[in-house]
């Protein structure tokens, strides 16, 4: 059964050997006669990133070993001189690419090469390295006729402004039987929820004046009257029949005692309504009523 400190040492050792390998190509690296400055910094940062895992699993291990039973004292500073030889590795590499990057820039500044083979691997060089896909706009500058001003042919600093207006129309195609039926629906259905609405909201509130004048008598007993109803229409009105009448003290009426269908009901009098039949028409208005001011002087029309 393989046991903790044997699969750490596994993984240890599998670090190690990837290490070496990129280690080793950066030796051949060095040693060519012009060596190539992006393959030295693609392999440098390839070495860094290999030397954490190389450096997490010394650490895992030389930490069992710490705590495996009959280790001395000479053995648990061999195997951390051992790492430590790995770890200089990295220090040495990049002190040795470094020189070699500053070598290959002062061959680049004295060379007359239009290819050199350093090449700076910054944010500059990569923007001017990649490649533009942005149109080419020319000006044209007007020389004064009007045959010039062709929209297609010239770009003036009006056109950033304002939008070329279009003087199309909009495509029909996608226009179907389906979609005319469905707004001629909802025309017919607004056109009849705007006609419901004006027969119940502004002809129900119109009220056409009268100008017949009645002849006023007070309510009498047993007489029968509508009582006024706010939640009700007046065609809805109950009637009631007048039991007695009560007086103030002017001698006027002001309550009256009535009968319902139901129950017996105090009243004033401005609640109850006497029907048509019994307060007569004395007065009509088809006679033309005279035009007066405010004064109450009547006003007479020019003759022409």
């Amino acid at each position: 059964m393989t046991t903790e400190m044997e699969i750490a040492k596994q993984k240890r050792k599998a670090a190690r050997a990837t290490y070496s390998k990129t280690v080793n190509k950066l030796q051949e690296i060095l040693a060519a006669e012009s060596p190539d400055v992006d393959d030295l910094e693609i392999h440098l940062n390839q070495l860094t990133e290999k030397f954490k895992d190389l450096k997490t699993s010394d650490e895992i291990f030389l930490n069992l070993l710490q705590t495996k039973a009959g280790i001395t004292q000479a053995e648990y500073e061999k195997e951390y001189e051992i790492a430590q030889d790995y770890y200089e590795k990295l220090s040495t590499f990049k002190i040795k690419v470094k020189k070699a990057i500053a070598s290959a820039e002062k061959e680049d500044g004295s060379s007359a090469s239009p290819n050199p083979t350093w090449r700076p691997a910054d944010g500059a060089h990569a923007a001017t390295k990649a490649e533009q896909n942005l149109p080419e706009i020319r000006l044209i500058q007007f020389d004064g006729d009007p045959q010039d001003l062709d929209e297609d042919s010239s770009i003036t600093p009006e056109k950033f402004l304002h939008e070329t207006p279009i003087s199309g129309v909009p495509d029909v195609d996608n226009i179907d039987k389906s979609k005319l039926n469905k707004r001629c629906k909802y025309i017919h259905r607004l056109r009849q929820t705007l006609r419901s609405q004006f027969r119940s909201q502004y002809l129900g509130q119109i009220r056409q004046q009268s100008i017949k004048i009645y002849n006023t008598q007070p309510i009498k007993l047993d007489e029968i009257v509508l009582l006024e109803d706010n939640n009700k229409r007046s065609s809805y009105w109950n009637l009631a029949r007048v039991l007695k009448v009560i007086p103030g003290r002017d001698g006027q009426i002001r309550l009256a005692l009535i009968k319902t269908e139901n129950s017996e009901l105090l009243r004033p009098v401005q609640r109850l309504y006497r029907l048509e039949l019994e307060n007569p028409v004395v007065k009509t208005g088809d006679e033309p009523i005279p035009l007066t001011t405010s004064s109450g002087r009547v006003v007479k029309t020019p003759a022409k």
